[in-house]
């Protein structure tokens, strides 16, 4: 790259080609950047571990959202546990979470205490850039299109001609159909969460433009 650059430069301007570090990984010292598919189908957990694998969601999800239960205890009011979710926290903080997680050997379980250092909002952040770098996404790269139609831009006013709830439901429930198992065990599991601590409703209604 820098010969080419240096051959065919024309001015004064010499860039520095820079190494591209994929978040994707297939080895078993990182949980972040997985593929879901080659996780679900046992892959590098069963040579690691020399058992069959029984959780039906990656085990640093399950950890992730369980440290977020315990720090909602920690917060003063349910208006602070829903903001937990949209407060923008400082890349650094959530990369040394994320870093941290990455660190810890496959055989070793995630402790309570290890999660119990950070703050929600720290570790809903982590939950976010979990599914962010997922490869391919929850929704996988073919699906995008398909759920970018059934949730467009929210706020947007209403179409004339709109389809009805039930059909919006069922046409969500079609594009669920052809993701696979894991994948839908992952977004039960956060939905579950969010339902939890109320900000699924929130987001149901705007989605379908429901008037508080």
């Amino acid at each position: 790259m820098t010969a080419l650059i240096e051959r065919y430069r024309t001015g004064p301007f010499r860039p520095d080609p820079q190494i591209y570090e994929s978040v994707a990984h297939d080895e078993s010292d990182v949980v972040f950047g997985i593929d879901l598919r080659k996780w679900s189908e046992g892959g590098w957990y069963a040579l690691t571990n020399g058992e069959e694998k029984k959780d039906l969601i990656p085990p640093v999800l399950t950890a992730l959202l369980a440290g977020l239960d315990a720090a909602y205890e920690r917060v003063p009011n349910d208006v602070e546990k829903r903001k937990s979710w949209i407060y923008e926290v400082p890349l650094p903080a959530v990369h040394h979470l994320r870093e941290t997680l990455n660190a810890i050997p496959p055989e070793q379980p995630f402790s309570p205490e290890l999660l119990g250092k950070f703050d929600a909002p720290v570790i809903a952040s982590c939950v976010k850039l979990w599914a962010l770098e997922l490869n391919p996404p929850l929704a996988l790269y073919e699906g995008w299109d398909e759920f970018r139609r059934l949730y467009p831009t929210l706020g947007t006013a209403p179409k004339v001609g709109e389809e009805s709830e039930e059909q919006h439901l069922q046409a969500v429930g079609a594009a669920l159909l052809k993701l696979p198992r894991v994948h839908l065990y992952v977004l039960d599991a956060i939905v579950n969460h969010l339902k939890k601590c109320v900000i699924f409703i929130l987001l149901w209604r705007l989605t379908l433009n429901v008037t508080f």
